[in-house]
């Protein structure tokens, strides 16, 4: 959702940029440190939230400005979830969450591979000429 939504505004502000690069890092990095480190991944899973929801946020707020009821729907959706997401880790803070070593394996490969491919494409996007 994040990615057809910045695609349209990218012309037009930086906000959808962080919002963007929030989520792959949120995606890459949060859920990969969540299921190694759980107090510092649901720490950086609160501060990727925060970056992807500036975009929405910002963008409700005008769409409330210019009373475009039907475009707050739409922007509302990802902070839905987002709080969802949020107000899980808070209540689950000081839980002991324990998994055996094959599932933490298993699970944090994905996003470890995502997290090196999103380091890559930006190293090489940089580095250019």
């Amino acid at each position: 959702m994040f990615a057809a939504m910045s695609s349209v505004a990218a012309g037009i502000t930086w906000i959808p940029t962080i919002s963007f690069v929030g989520s792959m890092l949120h995606i890459g990095l949060s859920s990969w440190l969540f299921l190694v480190l759980p107090k510092p991944g649901k720490i950086t899973s609160f501060i990727t939230t925060a970056l992807m929801c500036s975009w929405p946020i910002t963008a409700g707020i005008e769409s409330i400005k210019i009373f475009d009821f039907e475009a707050l729907i739409i922007y509302t959706l990802p902070l839905t979830i987002s709080g969802f997401v949020i107000w899980n880790h808070l209540r689950s803070f000081h839980e002991k969450e324990n998994q055996s070593t094959k599932t933490q394996i298993v699970l944090s490969a994905l996003p470890l591979v995502f997290l090196v491919y999103i380091v890559y494409f930006y190293y090489i996007l940089f580095t250019q000429t």
